[in-house]
């Protein structure tokens, strides 16, 4: 289970690292396929990157879209979890 959630952080991370917005279709899809096996790691990473770069939320808009409706569940929670931790800079 820990080597599953490990090898999806890194293709989570792989797959953020290369989203544009020349590319955010292809990367949308890709991001959703990895959304199905554990959102709540690909959204950590999102988050985490987003928080990093500002201009990457516009870009991860456009990739909700390709998500289902548990995945924006879970998306909502990690987001609300991510705002009242106290870990933020």
């Amino acid at each position: 289970m820990v080597k599953a959630f490990a090898d999806t952080k890194s293709k989570a991370q792989g797959v953020m690292k290369r989203i544009s917005k020349d590319n955010a279709v292809e990367m949308g899809r890709a991001l959703a396929k990895l959304t199905h096996s554990s959102p709540g790691v690909v959204f950590k990473v999102a988050l985490e990157l987003m928080m990093s770069y500002g201009n990457l939320s516009d870009v991860f808009a456009e990739c909700v879209r390709f998500f289902t409706d548990l995945t924006k569940d879970v998306m909502i929670w990690s987001l609300l979890s991510a705002l009242g931790s106290n870990q933020r800079s």
